[in-house]
């Protein structure tokens, strides 16, 4: 993975590959970028934006409150990864069919709670690229409703510069793992 010395050089290049409909790439450049201790405030802020164009429904309240409170089930092997767990399962009750637009939220939001759930440390962590999916669903929207202030405030609730770090982070006791 290439190297940047800013930001602003990482913020460019992810725009870039967003901007490119390579959302994938774009989510993997800013994911291995946020520090574990700001991942959940990460998601709560992507979900505050997204949640905005859709209906309200419970479970993707829950999951905004487990990314609101993250502490709520504890850390590690000390907290409650099984009431954790079932937030996520209530969300992703749904078959997996991303070319079905009324389940970009659902999916979004259960990914969102994915990487919520691993920053928390529990044991038998979800997919480990559960943000990058985070990404792939927010561009779906982007192109959905194109409407350019959801636009912005989505890319800036994807790429937040202020939690932006410019090393690669270990967000991942097995690192990331390339391909």
């Amino acid at each position: 993975m290439t190297e940047f010395n800013t930001k602003e050089e990482i913020i460019h290049k992810a725009r870039e590959f967003w901007s490119h409909h390579n959302a994938w790439m774009a989510g993997r450049l800013v994911d291995v970028r946020i520090p574990l201790a700001k991942r959940a405030e990460w998601m709560a802020g992507i979900l505050d934006v997204v949640t905005v164009m859709f209906e309200k429904d419970p479970s993707i309240d829950a999951v905004i409150d487990f990314a609101r409170n993250p502490n709520k089930f504890g850390k590690g092997l000390e907290g409650n990864p099984k009431a954790a767990h079932k937030v996520i399962d209530a969300v992703n009750r749904l078959p997996y069919e991303p070319e079905n637009f009324s389940q970009t939220l659902f999916i979004l939001a259960a990914h969102a709670g994915k990487v919520v759930y691993n920053a928390q440390g529990f044991g038998a962590p979800f997919d480990y690229h559960a943000a990058l999916t985070v990404f792939e669903m927010a561009k779906k929207m982007s192109l959905k409703f194109q409407d350019q202030k959801f636009e912005n405030n989505l890319w800036s609730s994807l790429c937040p510069e202020k939690m932006l770090v410019v090393e690669n982070q270990l967000i991942y006791p097995e690192g990331w793992i390339e391909g």
